[in-house]
């Protein structure tokens, strides 16, 4: 990561202080905070059926925090950070951008990315070690998020690291704040609630902060052109392909469950409409 002078003056200086913790430290006390949070709350005596639902709850809880904690500092990041900013209006508003742009290569929002990472990859550890109470659709669903839990615990330090990456590391976090109202469909459909409000809150919100950004983003990935050598000599092969294939993967994933949720959506409203007919 850069020195304390990067960014200096569109970073918060309590950014700088949490950065000049070292990373592993950060991302170890960030496993270990969630790990007693846990604890705490599941504490209580009952029948095994009761003690796994309280533990699928917490998880389900410290899920909801975490998204949302990150996703408003990472909001808060591309509304304050004035390169940021700049990138982030170029991207959406389809400007023109030279190749080899500073999208891939740049100091700028380096202290954000690895605050922001180094917290998302602690808490994705502390969750692969409950990954036993995990709450899943179907097996796919499980090992997808498996496996994207592990890539990204190896993925974004090795981002840090290299120096590379900021700009799509701060905006991957950004989209947590669709998140929590993934979550909060789980303690609806268990503890009561109107699962077609919630349901639509979270297809509104997974459509403003992921939907709308697929396209402007596989953009910015094709601008910044993490592949090419000519830009970025310093780099291996090996990590310019793996840079192109982990940066494009998230978005695509995330056109594939815009169709899967605009699926959900159906079947929720047709569930509630044919609940309200039986109910007159």
């Amino acid at each position: 990561v850069c020195g304390a002078s990067c960014g200096k003056m569109t970073t918060p200086d309590w950014v700088l202080a949490a950065v000049g913790v070292p990373y592993p430290v950060r991302l170890g006390m960030t496993t270990a905070l969630c790990e007693v949070a846990f604890r705490v709350g599941t504490r209580g005596r009952g029948e095994p059926a009761a003690s796994k639902r309280r533990a699928q709850a917490g998880i389900k809880t410290l899920a909801i925090v975490h998204s949302a904690t990150v996703g408003t500092l990472a909001s808060v990041a591309l509304a304050t950070h004035e390169e940021l900013r700049r990138q982030t209006a170029a991207v959406v508003r389809f400007e023109s951008l030279s190749p080899g742009t500073g999208l891939f290569v740049s100091e700028s929002g380096a202290e954000w990315a690895s605050l922001l990472t180094s917290v998302t990859v602690g808490f994705f550890v502390w969750e692969l070690v409950h990954v036993r109470q995990w709450v899943s659709s179907s097996k796919l669903d499980l090992t997808t998020m498996i496996v994207h839990h592990i890539v990204s615990s190896i993925l974004w330090p090795l981002s840090i690291r290299l120096e590379i990456a900021y700009f799509f590391l701060v905006h991957f976090e950004f989209t947590e704040l669709s998140s929590p109202f993934l979550q909060l469909r789980w303690f609806v459909k268990v503890y009561g609630g109107s699962e077609l409000l919630v349901s639509s809150v979270f297809a509104l919100t997974f459509a403003l902060v992921r939907t709308t950004l697929i396209v402007p983003m596989l953009r910015a990935v094709y601008l910044a052109r993490p592949w090419d050598q000519a830009h970025y000599p310093h780099l291996s092969t090996l990590v310019r392909l793996i840079s192109l294939g982990s940066l494009c993967i998230p978005f695509l994933l995330n056109a594939l469950w815009t169709v899967q949720i605009a699926q959900m959506g159906l079947k929720t409203f047709r569930r509630a409409r044919s609940s309200a007919a039986k109910s007159k």
